[in-house]
């Protein structure tokens, strides 16, 4: 393999793993939004968009917020 083509293929190695680690930083982000019932706001077609707008917070997203609070999360 010539030096042009095994560079290429590093970079498109970090590339995807790059994604791999911004798609599940997305999905845990996404997640502790969702049991702490704050906003979720995304980029999606030319606009913010809030995932989670409209939603009410049950007893249980108010206890664990309350539970977090000291722990800055």
């Amino acid at each position: 393999m010539n030096a042009k083509l095994a560079k290429t293929a590093r970079i498109n190695s970090d590339v995807r793993r790059e994604m791999k680690a911004l798609r599940a930083a997305a999905r845990d982000a996404k997640r502790l939004a969702e049991i702490t019932g704050t906003p979720f706001i995304i980029y999606k077609n030319g606009k913010l968009v809030d995932l989670h707008k409209g939603r009410k917070q049950t007893a249980k997203q108010r206890e664990l917020i309350r539970l977090l609070r000291p722990f800055g999360i």
